[in-house]
This record gives structure tokens, C-alpha cells and sequence, in this order.
């Protein structure tokens, strides 16, 4: 890859994650795939994602996975 290419695909990342933002890096790999992008892998993307301050695994709603444990405890 050039490097007009790799701060394309760099752009093209942050701007998935910024525009969705319920998405996590195994999603936008998965998009990238569908636009025939297939050189960039899983673990590339969450460190993109890191170094530009977004949370790597999608927003799936409020609180910690142990919050939602013990308010879904009881059912």
C-alpha cells in the first residue's frame, strides 16, 4: 500500500466509526471487506481506533458488562 492509500483507508475508519457509532472494528472490517478492501485487518483498525480515541468494541448501550449482568440477574 502507498501511503496515500493507508491515510485514505485511515480516513475511511475514522469516518465509520465518527458516522457509526454502534460500530466496533470487527464491523468496519467487515464494511471494508464489502468495499473490496481487503488488506486491513481486525487488529490494525482497533489500534486506528485507539490512537484517535475511540473506543474499539461498538457501543452496545449504557454501563458495564457487570451492570448489565445484575440488572438481568433476576430474569
Amino acid at each position: 500500500m502507498g501511503n496515500s492509500t493507508e491515510y485514505e483507508i485511515r480516513e475511511l475508519i475514522l469516518r465509520m466509526a465518527e458516522e457509526e457509532n454502534a460500530w466496533g472494528y470487527t464491523r468496519i472490517v467487515g464494511e471494508l471487506r464489502k468495499l473490496g478492501i481487503r488488506n486491513v485487518y481486525r487488529s490494525t483498525v482497533a489500534n486506528i481506533l485507539k490512537e484517535n480515541g475511540y473506543e474499539p468494541g461498538p457501543k452496545r448501550g449504557p454501563g458495564t458488562w457487570s451492570e448489565f449482568i445484575q440488572r438481568h440477574a433476576a430474569t
